[in-house]
């Protein structure tokens, strides 16, 4: 009987561990629940993906926002198919759209863009 009261304690006691979130110490030292809900945020001019909002803003991220950061193209082909592209209110036209792209321009029509003429 007594090995009986035991093991349904046991078993009770690993039933509300469970139940329980995990919490792990970020490296920052706060104390943040084992969730992973990847959030994208900067930190000294860089983005880096964090398992989630509380890691992020333990170790001093900023502009934290949810889902994981986009990686950026490094290279783009050496390919001409001109698009035009638009950045700050200013359109240019870019070799191709991956140059565009890494330029942080928004492509909004392929081939060069019209040459405005002031009247």
């Amino acid at each position: 009987m007594f090995k009986l009261l035991v093991t349904m304690i046991f078993a009770l006691f690993s039933i509300a561990l469970a139940a329980q979130p995990s919490f792990a110490a970020s490296p920052h030292g706060a104390i943040c629940p084992f969730i992973y809900q990847p959030v994208c945020g900067t930190v000294g001019g860089t983005q880096k993906t964090f398992a989630n909002s509380c890691i992020a803003h333990s170790a001093g991220a900023s502009h934290v926002v949810p889902g994981a950061c986009q990686t950026q193209i490094k290279f783009c082909p050496m390919i001409y198919q001109p698009v035009c592209g638009i950045k700050y209110g200013v359109r240019q036209t870019y070799s191709n759209s991956c140059v565009a792209t890494r330029a942080g321009a928004t492509v909004i029509s392929q081939g060069q863009c019209p040459v405005r003429t002031h009247k």
